[in-house]
């Protein structure tokens, strides 16, 4: 009998330790993809073992997020519908029990895997499912020519062991796992990227990004814009970091009024030009990596953690509370790796007039934060939205080895040694009503207001040093305000 064939012909090679037919080796990630790709999309990790006696042990397997049901959040459910299992075992089960060649998968019906039988052999384990080899041949593997076990049981379970890297597929009744890459002391096939895939770069690299955000104390509303640029200096590899010198060069505005007036109650602006140590533990996030975040700290498809040990205890819980990795390739080939980080335990006292559903307007009574990393280019976007403040930062402009996209702005400009195009403009109120007045244009200049979709929906020519601008005709929600001559700003209409 002939069972599917694992199809991974990377042209990679390099001798790897013997297994002895083992279903993992713990010293290795394992990379799986269920779709028939070459993306990630389940990592195998051993997160704990337990000696249970003479060549006899206990593997804790990472585990996965689950969503228990299909429902889609809408502003009436609140999320509410929307239950997950909290760390569920993947498709191996969230246990493996070893003992001299036999192997146990524990799960609803737990199967013994007697990895040391040869072709033809059958065994049946204590809960009673049976099983049995199948076929034996030599395939190429990962690279390398590798014997393989295919193994079938009478729960439906389909196994392809390889000799040299473990459980190559998994088959059980819709689900199919194709072993796609191994992690550890070789790296083998596809690799989920580590942190220095992250953040690769060499002297003369640039990386350009530009923020916004607003919040309020209940007296006054702020607003600030930012711009900092970082052009790597030099580079120092070590055995576990990667060391980099930074010139970073950054302006920052910040502007505050009392509530619904045009009283100010906090103005600064300020720029720097220094040079800063940017450092990456290839396994880990630090604090000294400044565009990394701590969200990465659980990095595989799927991870799930809460940030609060306290909170939201048990197995089964609310989409709340937690952050979540999605994992996908782009058009290059890059991993593209998005997370979300939802604290929603608000939702149950809300009004239900409340709509729960991000919208222009940001969310109220919960906090929700998503970003963005880009295998090789780094961080490309961070937006965070709370009871009280907001933010968005993205990657304006880079120049990555022989890649360079938009331009980055030069030093001289972001100092203000030329200030065209760099000096933050002035207006209030933020959120505005009726009208807006902006404090820094000169007599002559254009104002022009667009919406997000780049409708141009308000032309005025300047007339005086407090030009107001009527925007009563324009509909609530978020525009981008421009003059000539300064860096257009984000702001939103609220009546």
């Amino acid at each position: 009998m002939r069972f599917t064939a694992l199809a991974i012909f990377l042209g990679l090679s390099c001798a790897t330790a013997a297994q002895n037919w083992a279903l993992i080796n713990p010293d290795y990630k394992y990379n799986y993809s269920n779709d028939g790709t070459d993306t990630i999309s389940d990592q195998i990790r051993v997160m704990d073992i337990d000696t249970l006696g003479v060549d006899s042990m206990e593997f804790q397997l990472n585990g996965v997020i689950e969503l228990l049901e299909s429902t889609q959040p809408t502003a009436e459910n609140c999320w509410s519908n929307y239950p997950i299992l909290l760390n569920a075992p993947q498709f191996l089960g969230g246990r493996l029990i070893r003992s001299g060649s036999n192997w146990w998968m524990i799960d609803v019906d737990t199967t013994l895997v007697r990895v040391g039988e040869g072709l033809g052999q059958q065994w049946t384990g204590s809960s009673g499912i049976s099983g049995t080899v199948e076929t034996m041949e030599m395939i190429t593997i990962l690279g390398e020519m590798d014997s393989v076990k295919w193994m079938s049981f009478s729960n439906g379970v389909i196994l392809g062991l390889s000799k040299e890297h473990g459980l190559i597929e998994y088959v059980r009744d819709t689900v199919h796992f194709d072993l796609i890459g191994i992690q550890g002391g070789i790296d083998l096939g596809e690799r989920f990227p580590t942190m220095v895939d992250l953040f690769d770069y060499q002297p003369g690299d640039i990386l350009e990004y530009r923020g916004d955000g607003s919040s309020t104390d209940g007296t006054c509303n702020y607003s600030w814009n930012y711009i900092n640029r970082y052009e790597f200096v030099q580079r120092t590899e070590l055995l576990t970091r990667t060391e980099y010198l930074v010139q970073k060069t950054s302006s920052f505005d910040h502007t505050g009024y009392i509530l619904w007036t045009s009283i100010p109650c906090g103005e600064y602006t300020y720029s720097t030009n220094t040079l800063i140590s940017f450092n990456v533990e290839h396994d880990s996030w630090t604090i000294d990596n400044e565009l990394g975040n701590q969200m990465l700290n659980s990095l595989w498809p799927g991870a799930y953690s809460k940030p609060d040990p306290n909170s939201e205890d048990g197995e089964f819980g609310l989409y709340h509370g937690g952050i979540r990795w999605r994992a996908r390739k782009d058009q290059t080939g890059r991993y593209v790796l998005d997370s979300d980080y939802f604290d929603e335990t608000n939702w149950e006292s809300a009004p239900t007039v409340i709509q729960c559903i991000q919208d222009s307007l940001g969310s109220i009574g919960f906090d929700r934060e998503t970003i963005r990393f880009v295998e090789g280019i780094g961080r490309t976007r961070a937006v965070g939205h709370h009871f009280e403040d907001s933010f968005s930062d993205s990657l304006w402009a880079y120049s990555i080895g022989n890649e360079h996209v938009g331009t980055p702005t030069s030093i001289s400009v972001i100092l203000g040694i030329n200030s065209e195009g760099s000096v933050p403009l002035k207006f209030f109120p933020d959120p505005a009503g009726e009208h807006i007045q902006i404090s820094n244009s000169t007599t002559g200049q254009v104002v022009r207001i667009s919406d997000l979709n780049g409708r141009l929906v308000v032309q005025q020519q300047v007339t005086s040093e407090q030009e107001v601008i009527d925007v009563q005709a324009l509909q609530p929600g978020a525009y981008v305000l421009m003059v000539d001559g300064f860096v257009p700003q984000r702001f939103m209409i609220v009546r």
